[in-house]
């Protein structure tokens, strides 16, 4: 048997780098972690959520429902690309992660049906 010691080395390479880009690659959004980023960035002192918090902004609570993750996503980096006037200030100074984060916790919170 003749080895091919380039080859194979160039193969294990490419497969340890591989294996290095899985095991440190970004973890999902965390809706928990967002709800930290929520609350460390005191968003409820301008919007209301579960009945608590601010009245300048609109509830929070049902945001999930009502908009894309993409659009949330918009609205945290830049409100006034979504409404000229709006007074929200932007987040864009989050970092990445923080924003992914906030943006699946926002997502999580739906509407919840009129009980009958």
């Amino acid at each position: 048997m003749r080895l091919n010691l380039p080859g194979q080395i160039a193969t294990v390479s490419l497969v340890f780098a591989c294996a290095v880009t899985v095991a440190f690659a970004s973890p999902k959004p965390s809706a928990s972690a967002g709800q930290k980023v929520l609350e460390a960035n005191h968003c409820t002192m301008c919007h209301s959520l579960k009945g608590v918090g601010g009245k300048i902004g609109p509830d929070l609570a049902g945001v999930g429902s009502r908009r894309k993750p993409d659009w949330i996503a918009k609205q945290i980096e830049d409100p006034k690309s979504h409404n000229a006037k709006s007074i929200m200030p932007s987040f864009a100074q989050l970092s990445k992660r923080e924003r992914e984060d906030l943006v699946a916790y926002l997502s999580t919170l739906k509407e919840v049906p009129a009980s009958r």
